[in-house]
């Protein structure tokens, strides 16, 4: 019985170890999967570093889908938050001369102020577009496929060629001394570090 036990135990910790292993080759797999030419890196800030990747989608008048990246530093989990979509983003594209490419509506629509807030008596204010992002764990990338985007919904792209996009993402993350109310736009928002990303239109 006691025999019985023992290999049950040891067969236990041999398949937890290969499972560690196989997620941590996973975890290395991604991440190195991150340093390509199609991902683009900021500065980190606050613990915090975000990165843009970019893929062309075929199709007669190529576009662009962008997903924001998220790479924690801390030794802890780090918990953020997005606010609505309209104050969650700050881009400007352009040219290979320099020149600024013309914002459609809604890339006009992308302002800076917090005019809803954040918090409900029931929680967070889905309803006016907050909401939250996957815990980052410390040393890890995570890509926030739920806040990707199409260049084109934001900017009038006539010409083909190289584009030069400047992106900046905002994010709220409330310190473990934070003594304000949830329920005001008066909430921790970060801007991150802005990320040049170089885009081939086609």
């Amino acid at each position: 019985m006691k025999q019985g036990i023992f290999k049950y135990f040891l067969f236990a910790v041999v398949i937890t170890t290969l499972t560690h292993r196989a997620i941590g080759d996973s975890d290395s797999e991604w991440e190195s999967s991150l340093l390509g030419p199609d991902t683009f890196w900021g500065a980190a800030t606050n613990g915090v570093k975000p990165a843009l990747h970019i893929e062309s989608l075929p199709g007669t008048n190529m576009l662009v889908r962008c997903t924001p990246i998220l790479k924690s530093s801390n030794t802890n989990i780090v918990l953020l938050y997005f606010p609505p979509l309209k104050n969650r983003f700050n881009m400007e594209l352009r040219d290979s001369n320099g020149r600024l490419i013309e914002k459609t509506q809604k890339g006009k629509a992308l302002n800076e102020a917090l005019t809803e807030p954040f918090g409900l008596t029931t929680g967070i204010n889905r309803l006016a577009g907050y909401g939250g992002i996957p815990p980052l764990d410390p040393n890890h990338s995570e890509m926030l496929g739920g806040s990707d985007f199409i260049l084109q919904d934001y900017f009038v792209i006539t010409n083909s060629g190289k584009y030069n996009l400047t992106f900046q993402m905002r994010v709220i993350r409330f310190p473990p001394n934070w003594k304000g109310s949830r329920k005001s736009t008066n909430v921790p928002a970060i801007n991150l570090p802005a990320v040049n990303a170089q885009i081939q239109i086609k």
